[in-house]
C-alpha cells in the first residue's frame, strides 16, 4: 500500500479510539482519586478518635468498658468497625445491648444497656437473672452482685439446659 493509504488508515483507528481511551482515562482518574480519598479519610489524623463518649453505664465502670472496647483513642475513626465494636461489647456478661456512632471528625460515642439483675438463681453455680428469668452472668458475691436480691434454688441444671425458656418461666413465676 502506497504510504498515504496506510497514513489515512492510521489516522482513522486512532480517531476510532479516542473515546474508549478517554473513557478509559476518565474511569481511572475517577478510580484513582476515590482510592486516594479513601485513603485519605482512613489514615489521616485530621480523622483520628480523640474522645470515646460512653453513655448507660450502671454496674461497670467507664474504665471497665474501654477496656473491652476494641479501638482506643488515636485510631482513625473511619477505619473503625462499628458493628465489631458493638458485638466485642455484647460478649461481656453485664452489658445487655450496645450500639455505637461516630461524631465527626473525630468522637466515637458508644451506648449501652447493662443487664438489670433480678435475682440469683442456684444452678449449680449462683447465676445472676434478668426480670425475664434469664441467666446473664455467674454471680460474685465476694463482689457485690447478690447484695439485696432474692435467692432462688430448687432448679436443677439438667432442667435449665433441657428447657432455658421453661426455666426462665419458672423462675419469673
Amino acid at each position: 500500500p502506497k504510504p498515504a493509504v496506510v497514513a489515512d488508515a492510521c489516522g482513522r483507528a486512532v480517531r476510532r479510539s479516542l473515546p474508549a481511551l478517554a473513557a478509559t482515562a476518565a474511569i481511572a482518574t475517577i478510580g484513582t482519586g476515590v482510592w486516594l480519598g479513601y485513603r485519605f479519610i482512613t489514615t489521616s489524623q485530621r480523622f483520628a478518635i480523640v474522645e470515646i463518649q460512653i453513655d448507660g453505664e450502671h454496674h461497670l465502670t467507664e474504665e471497665q468498658i474501654r477496656t473491652a472496647l476494641p479501638v482506643k483513642v488515636g485510631d482513625n475513626v473511619f477505619a473503625t468497625n462499628l458493628d465489631s465494636l458493638a458485638n466485642a461489647l455484647r460478649a461481656t456478661p453485664w452489658i445487655a445491648s450496645a450500639s455505637a456512632h461516630r461524631v465527626l471528625p473525630d468522637k466515637l460515642v458508644v451506648e449501652i444497656a447493662e443487664h438489670a439483675p433480678a435475682a440469683v438463681v442456684e444452678l449449680g453455680e449462683l447465676y445472676l437473672v434478668d426480670r425475664s428469668g434469664h441467666p446473664f452472668k455467674r454471680a460474685q458475691l465476694d463482689h457485690g452482685d447478690g447484695d439485696d436480691l432474692p435467692v432462688i434454688t430448687g432448679i436443677s441444671r439438667a432442667s435449665y439446659e433441657a428447657d432455658p425458656a421453661g426455666t426462665a418461666q419458672t423462675i419469673t413465676m
